[in-house]
């Protein structure tokens, strides 16, 4: 693993969509669907299990397509689209259906500090902790990406992002469109954390109001981010990948703010000399 190089290769049926694997279990969990383009919808989907070494443990298929994958040590959790919406638990006992939230198909999850939350398409919020389900939000449009950050939640709409603490209120919120992913990391200006978004080809960090506090364009559309610490990567369309380090960041922010200011001031001084000689 440390040279890069592939140890073993397992195909699955259509897209592969998610894998996951918990440190020290030697398990991976995966999760694939297969899209009818024909009917313009998901047809099949598969829940699989595999040893470290790439033998194949199970696999369950099922209708609907998992959008959020959750592993615990003694079961899995599957955020399901259409028809059933709810989610699918499996544990020791087998696989088993249980509902969410009514007509509201789960969009997107994210595990952590002992529990899911769940987005679902219609902009409700909900959160599976030790088994018991509750909704905490109904926000006014659906839910794409959702997050967590030291207040709460970031939640990415399709009209904007939102911020909630950990009770489903609202805090904060903007209308930027077409935001795709966020996630919490370092501030390139201060010790502050800041939460970035991806926006097509720029990444934007908003501060806890939710207000814009500085942007990096980069030279294609972004596909996947992910931040750890004071390191923050970013996935491209075109298949390069940025990383991003706090110290080195607020290095080049501060340096081009330096730039800017002695532009300013060169400018001014211009603008004096010429006022000068019209006098």
């Amino acid at each position: 693993m440390d040279d890069g190089q592939e140890l073993w290769r397992q195909k699955l049926e259509g897209s592969a969509d998610e894998v996951v694997s918990l440190p020290g279990t030697g398990i991976i969990h995966a999760t694939s669907s297969v899209f009818d383009i024909e009917h313009g919808d998901f047809m099949e989907s598969a829940y699989w299990r595999f040893e470290h070494s790439g033998d194949l443990m199970m696999v369950h298929r099922f209708d609907e397509r998992p959008w959020h994958i959750s592993v615990e040590s003694d079961s899995v959790l599957l955020g399901l689209g259409r028809p059933r919406c709810g989610m699918l638990v499996l544990t020791q006992d087998g696989l088993e259906w249980e509902g969410l939230v009514d007509d509201d198909p789960v969009a997107c999850g994210i595990q952590g500090i002992g529990k899911t939350v769940l987005g679902h398409s219609k902009g409700t919020v909900s959160i599976v902790e030790n088994g018991v389900k509750s909704v905490i939000a109904e926000l006014d449009s659906g839910i794409e990406s959702i997050s967590f950050i030291e207040s709460g939640i970031s939640a990415v709409t399709e009209s904007g992002l939102q911020i909630l603490d950990m009770n489903g209120k609202v805090l904060a919120g903007n209308n930027t469109p077409m935001i795709s992913d966020s996630v919490e990391s370092f501030s390139p200006i201060d010790d502050e954390s800041l939460i970035w978004a991806s926006v097509d080809k720029r990444l934007i960090s908003f501060n806890r109001e939710c207000q814009e506090i500085a942007v990096i364009e980069l030279r294609a559309p972004l596909t996947s981010l992910t931040a750890n610490g004071n390191m923050m990567a970013a996935g491209l369309e075109d298949g390069s990948l940025y990383i991003f380090q706090s110290e080195l960041s607020r290095r080049r922010f501060n340096a081009m703010n330096s730039n800017t200011g002695d532009e300013d001031s060169h400018r001014s001084s211009m603008l004096d000399k010429l006022r000068r000689l019209r006098e």
